[in-house]
């Protein structure tokens, strides 16, 4: 098993290690509860994910200075949570790293939806706190819309018509919400 595209970024490091790793985990979670048996095929596919994994995680230090998670300290915060050891100069921990690089993704993914113009909704930090969208009107938890430029209030389910969305988004944010969700509706259907 081989990368079909080496990452240059970054953040195209931490989507390689972030997704090569979750396959591992799904995999592995996967097989403990018989949902498939292990082959020794399996296993050798898995083992090759977590040597590119390793790779990628090695070529960071060299790239972009991040301290590789075995050279990092046991434990960097005393009990106040405050920082006991920093990294060298010009370097970064893995971790602190992978929660950047983490932030970044889900900001990234946040701007690709239509509820980051949306008085209705909680806000980037929100999001990205969650991993859910912070919807104030949709009743339980939101993890994805069908279409990234329609609200979920205005999806399937029907459960609010335009006119009904846009006089509660006037509501909260005024007549210059409604123009920055239209905007934003029309970016995302550009690219849809």
């Amino acid at each position: 098993m081989e990368l079909l595209k080496q990452p240059e970024t970054e953040l195209e490091y931490w989507e390689s290690i972030e997704s090569l790793g979750g396959f591992v985990w799904r995999m592995n979670h996967d097989a403990s509860h018989g949902r498939f048996k292990m082959s020794e095929e399996i296993e050798k596919d898995l083992c090759d994910v977590n040597k590119i994994i390793e790779t990628l995680v090695s070529e960071l230090f060299v790239l972009f200075g991040v301290v590789h998670p075995k050279n990092c300290p046991a434990r960097r915060y005393n009990d106040d949570g405050i920082e006991m050891v920093t990294a060298p100069p010009g370097m970064i921990w893995y971790w602190d790293w992978y929660y950047k690089m983490k932030t970044e993704w889900n900001q990234a993914e946040y701007e690709k939806i239509i509820c980051s113009a949306c008085a209705l909704c909680k806000g980037a930090e929100a999001f990205i706190r969650g991993n859910t969208i912070p919807c104030t009107v949709w009743n339980g938890m939101l993890y994805k819309l069908k279409r990234s430029y329609q609200c979920a209030m205005l999806g399937s389910s029907s459960l609010w018509d335009e006119e009904k969305l846009f006089a509660e988004i006037r509501k909260v944010g005024g007549e210059e919400s409604i123009n920055k969700f239209k905007a934003k509706e029309a970016e995302l259907k550009a690219v849809a």
